[in-house]
């Protein structure tokens, strides 16, 4: 014990019981603490006997929705590549000019679109018909002497 004194004097101070304490009683009724933790942990959880019948259920209304989220979403991505609203009117032609063979004339003729329709009054009087005329710069003498 002098040894350790002289090596480590503080160490030596410490006192050798032990720090911790045991409350009264406490062994006394430990065995009837202890069977109550254990008949609470292995108590069965109460579940709802109605959820535990429709689980089945609910697992495959859960499985058609998601199949009908995922019909609907790659319908709608087909959709959007099948449309021309993002081609230009050279990337159209360069198109119909690499299959220009894939098509009869038949087939083109039904999916042309009319162009826009210019909407012409069923009768012009002179004077709005030389108007016309003044204003894209032809002489009008020289078509009165033409006719």
């Amino acid at each position: 014990m002098d040894e350790l004194k002289n090596i480590a004097p503080n160490l030596s101070k410490i006192k050798k019981d032990s720090p911790f304490r045991v409350p009264e009683d406490y062994f006394d009724n430990f065995a009837a603490r202890l069977e109550n933790k254990i008949q609470q942990e292995n108590k069965p959880e109460h579940r709802s006997k109605l959820f535990l019948l429709r689980k089945p259920h609910l697992a495959i209304a859960a499985t058609f929705a998601g199949l009908i989220i995922m019909a609907v979403t790659v319908l709608r991505v087909v959709e959007t590549k099948h449309t021309s609203a993002g081609l230009t009117n050279e990337e159209i032609m360069a198109y119909i000019q690499d299959d220009i063979y894939d098509y009869d004339e038949y087939t083109i003729i039904e999916n042309l679109k009319p162009e826009k329709s210019i909407n012409v009054k069923s009768e012009l009087n002179d004077d709005e018909i030389i108007k016309y005329l003044e204003n894209d710069g032809i002489d009008v003498s020289t078509i009165s002497d033409e006719f």
